[in-house]
């Protein structure tokens, strides 16, 4: 579902949000490796969203800002196999479970922006997971207590789709959609993922999707706050040069 999804939005043109977008994607792809655009694209669209990814793509196209294509290409390697970030992400804990379970170790179909080129060459080395399997789509219709589902619509990895059949299988599940942000809340905006926790605790689960316009004005850590600038002023560079 996750592959499917993101060619509809990013290769085919057939999402009517990104119907422009998706031919400049199909042109990079005669340009750059596979792995790498299968990356960068998700970087981009993840932490900037669409009109920043077109930009940049029309600078890519036109053989500009390299260096932060290579960059971005590379970006978040150290989070597979390296040390990770204390306390937020460390792969040597979650490394079976991750490639064994969770469809990191899922082998590449073939097909254009497959995510899991950026895992390919770890995956053979990781440990095997030894704990029970889990089909989490016939435990969720047995959950028998309330549950918020927490979705980034700019979320490529576990993208809206999921999210949203995942509400429809678990009995007493609330939908909160975050319009502006992409994969991972707890690492990439731990403020706004403190927030909606509380929510939960206090008992206000339903708050959450009401309360969305207010939650989503919370700020960004620095680092993260970093990307977007970076991402979004180099687009801006680019469309000047590009002469729009």
């Amino acid at each position: 579902m996750a592959r499917a999804y993101r060619r509809q939005l990013l290769w085919d043109g057939t999402i009517e949000k990104t119907r422009e977008l998706a031919p400049k994607i199909r042109k990079l792809a005669e340009i750059y490796p596979q792995a790498e655009l299968a990356h960068v694209v998700q970087v981009v669209y993840e932490f900037a969203g669409s009109q920043v990814l077109s930009d940049l793509a029309d600078a890519w196209r036109a053989g500009r800002m390299l260096r932060l294509w290579k960059w971005l290409a590379i970006l978040g390697s150290g989070e597979v196999e390296g040390a990770g970030t204390p306390f937020l992400v460390e792969p040597d804990l979650v490394q079976g479970i991750s490639f064994g379970e969770a469809g990191y170790g899922l082998a590449p179909d073939g097909e254009p922006l497959d995510p899991q080129l950026f895992f390919q060459d770890a995956a053979s080395r990781m440990p095997p997971f030894t704990g029970p399997p889990v089909d989490l789509r016939k435990a969720a219709k047995n959950y028998r207590f309330p549950v918020l589902v927490l979705s980034g619509a700019r979320d490529l990895r576990t993208p809206l789709p999921v999210a949203q059949r995942l509400a429809e299988l678990i009995p007493d599940a609330y939908l909160a959609i975050h319009p502006d942000h992409g994969h991972s809340f707890l690492d990439t905006h731990p403020f706004f993922a403190l927030q909606v926790v509380d929510l939960v605790r206090s008992g206000n689960i339903q708050a959450v999707a009401r309360h969305m316009d207010a939650l989503r004005t919370i700020r960004q850590p620095a680092t993260q706050q970093l990307l977007w600038r970076v991402l979004a002023g180099s687009a801006r560079i680019a469309r000047l040069k590009m002469g729009y």
